[in-house]
């Protein structure tokens, strides 16, 4: 029997016990309000021949300025197929782990933007290779300047 002013033991270890059901509680909502990046965007230039395409991260303001850029375009029409051959053969852009915008890997080459999903690729229109050139500036600093003055020369302004 427990009198007012006392606690016993086993009212110790039940508001213990409470304590931590309602801090983990309280961590599991905060958990799905918090947004954690895990998954960086990994940009490719696809340029080279018989040695390594330049690689380079977005940073998450880079990688949301992509994205809604990439949402804005419209549906291509045609059929339309990625650059075979030497020399600038354009963009890849992947994730480090799940997807990107819930797809596997996204190429740009003049104009065109061909994302893949699985099997199934989806194709948009750039005609102004707005992506291209934007991502092209996210290459400063990561690409040698003789490679992205080739590059633009490629894309044009």
């Amino acid at each position: 029997m427990i009198k007012y002013g006392a606690v016993s033991s086993e009212g110790v270890r039940m508001l213990v016990l409470a304590t931590c059901v309602l801090c983990a509680i309280v961590s599991c909502q905060l958990s799905g309000q918090v947004r954690v990046r895990e998954v960086p965007l990994q940009i490719e230039l696809d340029a080279f021949s018989g040695r390594p395409n330049p690689r380079w991260e977005l940073t998450e303001t880079q990688e949301a300025e992509f994205l809604t850029s990439l949402r804005a375009l419209r549906p291509a029409q045609g059929s339309h197929s990625t650059a075979d051959g030497l020399g600038y053969r354009g963009f890849i852009v992947r994730p480090n782990g799940a997807s990107v915008d819930g797809y596997d890997d996204i190429r740009l080459y003049r104009g065109i933007v061909l994302a893949r999903r699985g099997g199934h690729t989806e194709t948009f229109s750039d005609p102004e290779r707005v992506l291209e050139r934007w991502l092209l500036d996210s290459a400063r600093g990561h690409v040698a300047e003789s490679v992205l003055q080739y590059i633009q020369s490629e894309i044009g302004r």
